[in-house]
């Protein structure tokens, strides 16, 4: 074997000691950099998705009140507003066929397909619709 005395310039470095090359260490930070970015953003989308759900969580409970407030789909009001939360239902009498299983026999009764939109004071769209049947008092 051979001893080199001339050290390859990829075998320089300064002060001869087992640092990093400068080149090295950029690359190191832009990898690094990515990384954060990265996560940084991640963390980000799922802070709006913990939002948006609550949003969904509080615009159907809300649904759920007006759906309560009337027994009778006659009694339903049209509009409310609860707290930063607007909603309007939409009655629309159709007739219910009810059978029993094995039961020859059905009977119709008239209900209403009550459909409860919500949405955010600021928003034009709706954040949730919930579709219900109510009975109707008045049979015709």
């Amino acid at each position: 074997m051979m001893n080199n005395p001339m050290p390859s310039p990829a075998r320089r470095r300064l002060g001869g000691g087992g640092g990093f090359t400068l080149l090295e260490a950029i690359v190191a930070m832009a990898i690094a950099a990515i990384a954060v970015a990265a996560l940084y953003r991640a963390v980000g989308q799922g802070a709006q998705n913990a939002v948006a759900l609550d949003q969904r969580a509080q615009a159907a409970l809300v649904a759920r009140s007006a759906l309560a407030s009337a027994l009778f789909a006659e009694d339903m009001p049209r509009d409310g507003r609860a707290s930063q939360w607007l909603w309007h239902a939409e009655v629309v009498p159709e007739p219910v066929i009810f059978s029993g299983i094995g039961e020859q026999e059905s009977t119709t009764m008239q209900a209403a397909r009550v459909s409860i939109s919500v949405r955010h004071t600021g928003a034009d769209a709706s954040a949730l619709v919930w579709t219900a049947w109510k009975p109707l008092r008045a049979q015709p």
